[in-house]
């Protein structure tokens, strides 16, 4: 990999999630042209508010890239300090991951982070625990499944091609009809040559930038698959995996789980997820990420910051409503869900509670379609009061709070800054 000029390249760019990377790493001197596929992908996930790292790589050259928070400057520490607090906060609400819908990978994360050392938090090292946690999950859905790894299946043909089943051959009336037995392998055992592929697959590729510790954990899961199972040579390829249908054979929760497992030791997770295409096939073999979703984060900070003046039975999370829609026939025609992210439910009042990841600088349209949605949601629940809670908001606003429109003044908008970063 090389810049403009033909030199090799090993660097670290930093970018806001609002930036355009095709534009910034071209301004920073460097030729995209065999990055394409590779920042297509993470361009997809940053327009999803997601924020992070990833590593791009190729024989002569690396390059790292850092999506920052777009509400602060970047400053590594700084950026560590919101992850590590995140974690925190994951970490303590983890009975709460269901309303929040959170990743599986982030929410392990940081309840590993937890048991980790806190001042060793850097992003490879998050990358390492990713891949960590997927290894020790492998390993454990293979620990529970026998080690039998074929079984026999009758059937009947004109010719010999199997092991005869004498017995059956002799009753059978039809004399041409030769009674055999199929070795057929256990579907944990297909799913156990996938499994080899893809560790080995991953060891190749990272053992430049993984810990020795890591590496020598990864050796050990595939040397016991592969000696449960009794594989003596692994026919899947990558290539196949990705683009033949394998994922049929992951029909169960745990093997839809071990799946995921094995996408993120190929850094794939989004792989089924998406259209495939050539496309895909060249950017498993170059890059590793790790990004979260920072709307999702922000909610987990929301509702901290409310416990510090109500109590979690005051705060009902994700509650869901519908308000059905009808024809001018009055026939019911469909229902439209309503979901605010938090409704205090007080004594004397209930109040509609948003959190908006964005940056409210001024009250503008975009203002506007914050309160108009959540107005519905206030309809729908019949709450008194609204209220908007944004990671960063003009001083000016904020001391003009609350807010109301001109035909509606007994209709209060309290607008709330909750502060990522905590002293």
């Amino acid at each position: 990999m090389t810049d403009i000029k033909g030199f090799v390249i090993n660097e670290t760019f930093v970018f806001n999630e609002t930036d355009n990377l095709y534009i910034k790493l071209i301004e920073s001197g460097i030729d995209v042209t065999p990055l394409k596929k590779q920042l297509k992908v993470i361009s997809a996930k940053i327009h999803n508010n997601k924020i992070g790292y990833a590593r791009l790589e190729s024989n002569i050259g690396i390059i790292k890239i850092i999506i920052c928070p777009k509400i602060f400057e970047y400053d590594e520490k700084l950026f560590l300090s919101y992850l590590q607090q995140a974690f925190t906060l994951i970490e303590r609400y983890k009975s709460c991951s269901k309303y929040f819908k959170i990743d599986k990978t982030l929410l392990n994360l940081a309840i590993a982070n937890e048991k980790d050392d806190k001042n060793a938090l850097n992003f490879d090292s998050m990358l390492e625990s990713k891949f960590k946690m997927s290894l020790i999950e492998i390993n454990t859905f293979f620990k529970k499944y026998n080690k039998v790894d074929v079984f026999k299946k009758s059937y009947a043909s004109a010719t010999i091609e199997n092991e005869v089943d004498i017995q059956a051959s002799i009753c059978d009336p039809i004399k041409s009809n030769v009674h055999q037995f199929k070795k057929l392998n256990t579907p944990e055992t297909r799913l156990a040559e996938i499994a080899l592929m893809v560790i080995e697959f991953f060891i190749r590729k990272n053992k430049h930038y993984l810990s020795p510790p890591l590496v020598s954990l990864a050796r050990k899961i595939y040397t016991k698959v592969k000696q449960k199972y009794r594989v003596k040579r692994v026919k899947i390829t990558v290539s196949k995996f990705m683009h033949d249908g394998y994922e049929k054979s992951f029909n169960t929760e745990q093997k839809k789980r071990l799946l995921n497992n094995l996408l993120v030791l190929l850094s794939q997770e989004d792989f089924f997820n998406s259209s495939k295409g050539e496309g895909k096939l060249d950017r498993y073999t170059h890059s590793c990420s790790l990004f979260f979703e920072a709307n999702i984060i922000f909610e987990y900070l929301v509702y901290d910051f409310l416990l510090c003046s109500y109590s979690s039975e005051e705060i009902k999370i994700k509650p869901r409503s519908y308000q059905l829609l009808y024809s001018k026939d009055n026939v019911e025609i469909g229902k439209i869900k309503s979901e605010p992210d938090f409704i205090l439910d007080l004594n004397d009042s209930m109040v509609i509670v948003d959190a908006k990841w964005k940056i409210l600088n001024k009250l503008d349209s975009n203002f506007n379609y914050d309160v108009l949605k959540l107005k519905r949601d206030s309809q729908l629940f019949r709450a008194d009061k609204i209220m908007l809670v944004y990671p960063k908001v003009n001083s000016e606003i904020l001391n003009k709070s609350p807010v109301y429109f001109n035909n509606e003044p007994e209709s209060l908008i309290n607008i709330v800054q909750a502060d990522v970063i905590k002293n």
